[in-house]
């Protein structure tokens, strides 16, 4: 999801896995979660080794281990439960908003909301990465979800 191998992540932390600007909302969240005030912190800002940031929902539950506490979290990205969620509500959704959606950006939506990365929907396509990522922008204004 993020485009890092699990070696990677051993270095990283909170500051360098999610924008500068949002770290005050993260943050925040995080430590909701973890005074138990919160299970389920909702369109998390997360960057992707290239940059690029993505929305998750994250579920953390307390974990002690060798009598230290941490915080264990899964990411599950909000784009493919919100378009299915689009999908579901109306069969032309095509039409949400009165942005029609075209053909192709109908394609790349099938294929996130079945769980696949750009790179996999760009070799799938036989397109570029960039122009995934471009309709997954478009995806995003026209379906109204938060970028």
């Amino acid at each position: 999801m993020l485009g890092r191998n699990p070696k990677e992540f051993k270095n990283l932390g909170v500051m360098d896995i999610h924008p500068q600007k949002d770290l005050d909302y993260v943050m925040e969240q995080f430590e909701k979660q973890a005074r138990g005030e919160l299970a389920l912190a909702k369109d998390v800002p997360v960057k992707r080794k290239d940059g690029s940031v993505l929305y998750v929902d994250i579920d953390s539950l307390p974990v002690t281990l060798a009598g230290k506490a941490y915080l264990m979290s899964v990411f599950r990205e909000t784009l493919p439960r919100k378009a299915k969620s689009i999908l579901q509500q109306s069969a032309s959704a095509d039409s949400y908003a009165g942005k029609p959606l075209t053909k192709s950006e109908m394609g790349v939506l099938r294929l996130i909301v079945g769980g696949l990365s750009n790179k996999e929907i760009a070799q799938l396509l036989h397109r570029s990465i960039r122009t995934i990522e471009n309709h997954r922008a478009h995806l995003m204004h026209k379906l109204r979800v938060k970028a």
